[in-house]
């Protein structure tokens, strides 16, 4: 029993770590939009689709949570813009978002 409470900590702890990291991640990329000029709103490829994994990454390496591997982090790297601008594009096509981005 004492096993799966660790297996639990552990989990709650990396799922709030990762949290807490895409959210400061996507503030720090918009704080960057803003300083270069960019209006809310506006694309900024690769930015808009990339900040929140570098900050969870970032989160959950500072804090010792996650031995990153670099697979992981490049598959991620690779398959995030993809999957953004596709999920983007859906929601585009159904009319659920104004913008394509």
């Amino acid at each position: 029993k004492s096993k799966h409470r660790r297996l639990w900590a552990v989990l709650l702890t990396l799922g709030l770590l990762l949290g807490f990291g895409a959210l400061f991640g996507d503030l720090c990329g918009a704080f960057v939009k803003r300083r270069c000029g960019i209006e809310r709103g506006r694309p900024a490829p690769l930015l808009d689709q990339l900040d929140f994994v570098i900050g969870a990454f970032a989160f959950a390496y500072l804090f010792g949570s996650v031995a990153l591997q670099s697979s992981w982090f490049v598959l991620l790297f690779v398959i995030t813009p993809v999957l953004h601008l596709f999920a983007n594009g859906i929601g585009f096509l159904l009319k659920v978002k104004k913008e394509p981005w």
